[in-house]
């Protein structure tokens, strides 16, 4: 661990750096053997164990700001997790949701905004 100053905010800087170019180069492949994964198994926990890879997937690329990444994969979790009547409501209510913090998020950073 560094301490806390430069030396560690440049480490955290090219770690998440690095981080993101990992997960944009890796999501297509990851989320095409998954969602092949879930399309073809009938196991309850191995179900259960790819839905969670990838939900943390699509956090991941949230956090990274991999919007495009992030999306698809929110897509596919609802695609596999969600019965087909309630997808289409529930995906679209959860992208309003997104476009909305991203929206405060963004009035937030203005140089005119209250802290």
């Amino acid at each position: 661990m560094c301490a806390l100053g430069l030396s560690c905010i440049q480490q955290t800087v090219v770690s998440r750096a690095v981080l993101r170019e990992m997960v944009t180069v890796a999501w297509v492949p990851v989320l095409t053997a998954l969602s092949f994964l879930l399309s073809k198994t009938s196991e309850e926990g191995l179900i259960q164990h790819l839905l969670v890879a990838m939900q943390n997937f699509t956090n991941i690329t949230g956090l990274l700001g991999l919007t495009t990444a992030r999306d698809r994969f929110l897509d596919q979790l609802c695609r596999f997790a969600l019965p087909s009547e309630l997808r289409d409501g529930v995906y679209a209510r959860t992208c309003a949701l997104i476009a909305s913090q991203e929206l405060l998020r963004s009035i937030s950073q203005c140089p005119w905004s209250d802290p």
